[in-house]
């Protein structure tokens, strides 16, 4: 290849790059019309909101809830992070996101909220619910009373999982609450929110929050998805010791979540995002959607739509310019993630004081018990009006009388 030709393609390769860079730049300029807000956790203050008041369906935020009564449950002494949670028949059929660990399986409660704010297992989730509170039913009462004492005026909560239920919703302005008080609460726990991966067994188990290792100074917290809602992300970053935290909600898809995440952080940090509105608390509800939640299923998960009718070559070039789009946006906001360890997590470990009185042997669930078996009595032998015989008669026309098995103990 000659030197003419080198420089050519070198100067072709240099404008798409700049043409890609300019048109992110221009689109990063607005945040799409979706829910979202951005909050300072020092004060609360709202520094961006949009349809902040809409009615949503939370998807796995949900377990922000979930986790957040754990650490009331600690705080109070009703349990310590060592207490049991015991996986139950009810909790292993939920779907995935789901560990999928045996019926009986005991594991602490430490472990058990690390899986459920970094695997989002749903199984866990219940698990969790079971054995603070004895049935799922009993715990969503609790979350319910927990959202109207911090103020979530617009939440209602019947899981602890968050898969699609058209009772269970909430609004962005309510996730930022809860994310402030999770901060502010229980500080000595937010560790578990900036987790990237864990290691179970063989098993390596990432994080869903694609903003960990990726955006500068981000440190938690949640992310979910279900078709009915898209794709939701509550998100904590760091600077020079200012915490923002920003909700975005009914992405269309994980890239795009992450974007908008990082144009709201972005505009916070660096301070493009206007005049602030006040306190979080005190702003004024608005809107037109405030009393049913918007269902985007069709726009997620609608696979009956007609496929785009296409050649391979052009399948080929179209996918290639939205891998050039997303790779050109992605360098806008994120560095490649770093090389992570993975926290270890274990089963059993539990030996704390448990509620719902789950039984544990040496930290483990206690062996099942198995009755021995007992021989069976001799048959006493009579005729057929009763009249008993003994042993060495006829058996011809006799019918064996059986007696009772012994009573087993246990």
């Amino acid at each position: 290849m000659n030197l003419k030709r080198i420089i050519l393609l070198l100067i072709r390769l240099c404008l798409k790059t700049v043409v890609a860079i300019v048109m992110v730049f221009a689109s990063s300029l607005t945040i799409q019309a979706r829910p979202h807000l951005l909050l300072d956790a020092s004060d609360g203050t709202v520094l961006l909101h949009q349809q902040a008041f809409d009615r949503w369906y939370p998807a796995s935020l949900t377990k922000m809830m979930t986790a957040y009564i754990v650490f009331e449950a600690i705080k109070s002494g009703e349990i310590t992070m060592k207490s049991p949670v015991r996986v139950s028949k009810y909790a292993r059929k939920k779907p995935p996101s789901k560990m999928g660990l045996p019926v009986g399986t005991i594991l602490n409660f430490e472990n058990a909220l690390k899986i459920i704010l970094v695997k989002s297992a749903n199984d866990i989730a219940v698990s969790i619910a079971e054995s603070l509170s004895g049935s799922e039913q009993a715990f969503a009462l609790r979350m319910n009373a927990t959202a109207a004492r911090l103020g979530m005026i617009n939440s209602n909560f019947v899981n602890p999982h968050g898969l699609h239920d058209p009772l269970q919703y909430t609004t962005a302005r309510d996730i930022g609450l809860l994310a402030m008080a999770i901060y502010r609460d229980y500080p000595q726990y937010t560790y578990m929110l900036r987790i990237p991966e864990l290691q179970f067994a063989k098993r390596r188990l990432k994080s869903f929050n694609r903003m960990l290792g990726r955006y500068d100074g981000a440190d938690g917290i949640k992310t979910g998805y279900i078709c009915a809602a898209g794709f939701n992300i509550a998100a904590s970053a760091s600077r020079s010791g200012r915490r923002l935290i920003a909700i975005v909600l009914g992405a269309k898809n994980p890239h795009e979540r992450g974007i908008e995440t990082a144009r709201l952080l972005d505009a916070g940090f660096d301070e493009t995002y206007g005049q602030p509105t006040g306190p979080v608390e005190t702003l004024e509800p608005y809107g037109t959607e405030r009393d049913v939640a918007n269902d985007l299923t069709d726009q997620i998960c609608d696979r009956s739509k007609p496929k785009i009718r296409e050649t391979r070559k052009q399948r080929k070039a179209r996918l290639k310019a939205i891998a050039a789009k997303r790779e050109a946006e992605n360098a806008l906001y994120f560095t490649p993630p770093l090389p992570v360890k993975p926290v270890q997590i274990v089963l059993g470990d539990a030996f704390g004081p448990s509620p719902t009185g789950i039984e544990v042997v040496n930290g483990n669930a206690p062996p099942p018990y198995i009755p021995i078996p007992i021989r069976r009595p001799d048959y006493q032998l009579a005729k057929i009006d009763g009249a008993l015989l003994s042993q060495d008669t006829d058996l011809r026309g006799t019918i064996p009388l059986p007696k009772p098995r012994p009573q087993v103990s246990q």
